[in-house]
């Protein structure tokens, strides 16, 4: 988004790089080699020393989106490791003004010696409900803005002009109704919460066991236990794919992603049984 995933690809060309996934929850590891990244190790976070892998020569750690709000106790333990390992932060933080019930959405960029050393990143997608618009932005501090200017600059060669002066409209009247019960991000998380309660309801009540997310807008759903009560529908329990197709074919739109789509091929296939919604 706005330059910074071209700023990580160019940071982890080389053999003198090593990017860690967790547990390879995407696909990413052929691409990464694919442009020069050779150095690529998984981590089961079932490990005894779970930071074993994180060192010097270490460019990326990937983390998809769980639906988790993370506690400043959380965020401050990434910061101490991206300290003591002299880490680069990018932190994805589209969804900052979705968090639900008594969460709050806390920037690690903000914590101490964190705002040197973090690239976050933002997306009028996600803060205004535009999806489509793809217009994004990266603050940081400018000695790292710098590079990340003249990598964008070489890799995005057209503007969304219209869709730029717009969000930056809606921004203009954000900051003037910020924090009243008229601010569109008073009212969004307010708005969604009703939603997610709503499918969290109607799931409970045909048998199913969603998680309550704690922000953004999907729903993660068990549906373990989806086979026994439709046995009719083609396909084994484990065959998550099949089984979300028939509800998509079913109920004509309501569509599921399949966490098996994320992960890499090989890999132990957990979250199967969990789409989001």
């Amino acid at each position: 988004m706005a330059g910074a995933l071209p700023l990580t690809r160019a940071r982890t060309r080389g053999a003198a790089s090593v990017i860690v996934l967790l547990e390879k929850m995407q696909p990413k590891e052929q691409r990464i080699r694919g442009t020069g990244g050779a150095g690529v190790k998984s981590l089961d976070a079932s490990s005894a020393s779970p930071w074993s892998l994180l060192g010097p020569r270490t460019s990326y750690t990937d983390k998809s989106n769980g639906n988790q709000v993370f506690c400043k106790a959380e965020l401050e333990l990434v910061a101490s490791l991206c300290q003591q390992h002299d880490v680069l932060c990018i932190s994805d933080e589209v969804y900052q003004w979705l968090v639900y019930d008594t969460h709050q959405h806390v920037s690690i960029a903000s914590l101490p010696g964190m705002w040197e050393r973090t690239l976050t990143i933002g997306s009028a997608g996600k803060t205004f409900s535009v999806t489509g618009w793809k217009v994004g932005w990266v603050l940081g501090p400018d000695n790292i803005m710098k590079h990340l200017r003249t990598v964008h600059q070489n890799s995005v060669y057209h503007c969304p002009t219209q869709a730029q002066v717009a969000v930056a409209q809606c921004f203009e009247r954000e900051q003037l109704l910020f924090g009243q019960p008229s601010s569109y991000f008073v009212q969004l998380p307010q708005a969604m919460q009703r939603c997610r309660n709503h499918m969290i309801h109607s799931l409970q009540s045909v048998g199913f066991k969603p998680v309550a997310s704690q922000g953004g807008y999907f729903l993660t759903v068990d549906i373990s236990n989806f086979k026994s009560k439709m046995p009719d529908l083609p396909g084994a329990a484990h065959e998550p794919y099949e089984m979300l197709r028939q509800v998509d074919d079913q109920e004509q739109g309501r569509q599921g992603l399949c966490p098996c789509s994320l992960v890499a091929k090989g890999a132990q296939p957990r979250g199967t049984t969990w789409p989001q919604l």
